[in-house]
């Protein structure tokens, strides 16, 4: 261990180290996998039943996926459950990435501030509410999306 972190608490180590917490990477690992799955990375024969698009929603994006009912408290945990309502909450810039890669430096430019990435403690923060749209808000989205567009260009 360093011995200058030695009198700090847990989350202050890993803000000092720029460490994410085992329960956000398991997180992010999880909407990875999501990702793959989705785009057909893995084999469709294998992954074709486990997610089923919702067609019915207008909002959001064209990739969110219908929670399936459950009668188990088991169940609700299984991954095909857990992941859903983090996956919907995700802007359309972060899911219509074209790559793998692109689409892992979006989700970690999205998730930047979230306080669970430092704070185990934390719960996942859903940004539901919707900010009224200006012309300055439109004009920042416009260029953190040609921002993604040009990291994804090699």
């Amino acid at each position: 261990m360093l011995p200058s972190l030695k009198n700090l608490t847990y989350e202050e180590r890993l803000k000092s180290l720029e460490l994410p917490t085992l329960r956000f990477r398991r997180l992010r690992g999880d909407i990875i996998e999501v990702f793959k799955i989705l785009t057909g990375i893995y084999d469709k024969r294998v992954c074709s039943d486990l997610f089923e698009l919702n067609l019915s929603s207008t909002r959001g994006h064209p990739f969110k996926l219908k929670k399936k009912r459950s009668r188990l408290d088991v169940r609700k945990h299984f991954f095909t459950n857990r992941v859903i309502d983090i996956w919907n909450s995700l802007p359309e810039s972060v899911v219509l990435a074209k790559t793998l890669y692109s689409f892992e430096n979006r989700l970690d430019k999205f998730w930047a501030n979230q306080p669970m990435k430092y704070d185990f403690e934390a719960e996942y923060v859903f940004k539901i509410g919707r900010e009224p749209r200006t012309e300055s808000t439109e004009t920042e989205q416009n260029k953190m999306v040609q921002q993604c567009q040009r990291s994804e260009q090699p």
